[in-house]
Parts: C-alpha cells; sequence; structure tokens
C-alpha cells in the first residue's frame, strides 16, 4: 500500500491554522475501479487522538468514476494541531467491498504567528 504524505510538493509546508489547499487524486483509465455510488472516507490521529474525520459529501467529493479529490480546508476551520498527524484512506464500493488504498501522513508545523 502506498503512502501519500502530504504537502505532496516537498517545499512546501503546512502551517497549523492555515489554508490546506485541496488535493486530486486519479486512478489510471484501466484501474478495476468505480468511484460513482461509492463512499470514502480519511480519519487522521495524532497518537491515538483522531483529528480529522471526513468522507464524501463531507470534505471529500468525488468527481468522477476514476477522481475525488480532499477538499479544500479553509484557515477557519483548520484547527488541525501541529506534528504528524496519521491516518489512511479508504473506499467502500457500490457493492459494498470496502479497501484501505492509501496510507496518509499530514505533516503539520507549528505556525509562530499568532
Amino acid at each position: 500500500m502506498a503512502t501519500v504524505n502530504i504537502p505532496i510538493d516537498c517545499g512546501s509546508k503546512i502551517y497549523q491554522g492555515d489554508t490546506i489547499k485541496e488535493i486530486t487524486f486519479s486512478f489510471a483509465a484501466d484501474d478495476n475501479i468505480d468511484l460513482v455510488g461509492s463512499t470514502i472516507r480519511m480519519q487522521l490521529y495524532l497518537g491515538s487522538s483522531k483529528k480529522l474525520d471526513i468522507s464524501s459529501g463531507s470534505g471529500i467529493t468525488i468527481v468522477d468514476g476514476k477522481t475525488f479529490k480532499i477538499d479544500q480546508i479553509d484557515y477557519m476551520d483548520n484547527d488541525l494541531p501541529f506534528g504528524v498527524l496519521k491516518g489512511d484512506l479508504e473506499i467502500t464500493d457500490i457493492g459494498g467491498v470496502r479497501l484501505t488504498y492509501l496510507d496518509v501522513i499530514y505533516k503539520i508545523t507549528k505556525d509562530l504567528t499568532v
């Protein structure tokens, strides 16, 4: 299973309390997946404490049968703590088959300007 490190661009940082831009994921045309009618969920934890819980329709948007995006988190809604948040992303298809597709790591840098 792949791990996606956020921010994806190695030269970028996500600062505590800043806007986190949307991230688009696309499966290859020949991948055996159809997101139409699926449910996508992602949770992030700092240690054993859940810090983010989003799903399709509430933080994740299914664009088409092969593409979804993690929606932008505006700065006023970003109360994620600084540190390394770990989680995963799972997809339950229309037939009820649930698979975890990605491990996810969000590295949030402490914001010194308050």
